[in-house]
């Protein structure tokens, strides 16, 4: 992977949980990946960018303030999907949720998170236990 930005100092943590995360999804299939209540990490925001007078933002990002200071556009899905990550829903549950409001198809919206969460999580915007928000303060 390659960034071109300022990362987090030191490194070696951010590593080590990204190694643990990708061994983790490694060992897991996306059935086991629903199931897991996930929540966004503490030092996780989203970003909206919307032209004036618009109804809906034509950009929405979920951007990591530590770590790799990644940053991932979000769909409709995905944006519904990262609101409710706060450990409460499985992805499986978050998914029908959002299949029923969206009205589109429910096996699709659990392929799409199913993706995000292994793209998330392998970089620790997406943790598996409840982030010490304390510990990270407001980083952006």
């Amino acid at each position: 992977m390659d960034v071109p930005w300022p990362v987090e100092s030191p490194m070696g943590p951010a590593v080590l949980a990204g190694l643990d995360a990708r061994t983790w999804l490694a060992e897991h299939d996306d059935d086991a990946v629903l199931e897991v209540p996930w929540w966004c990490a503490a030092d996780v925001h989203e970003e909206r960018h919307t032209v004036p007078g618009a109804a809906d933002p034509s950009v929405i990002l979920l951007r990591q303030g530590g770590g790799l200071r990644r940053n991932l556009a979000l769909s409709t899905v995905t944006a519904a999907f990262a609101s409710v990550c706060d450990g409460d829903l499985s992805g499986r549950a978050a998914a029908a949720a959002i299949a029923g409001l969206l009205d589109v198809d429910e096996a699709a919206v659990r392929a799409e998170i199913a993706a995000f969460v292994r793209d998330a999580a392998k970089d620790g915007l997406l943790v598996r236990e409840r982030p010490d928000r304390r510990a990270s303060g407001n980083r952006l």
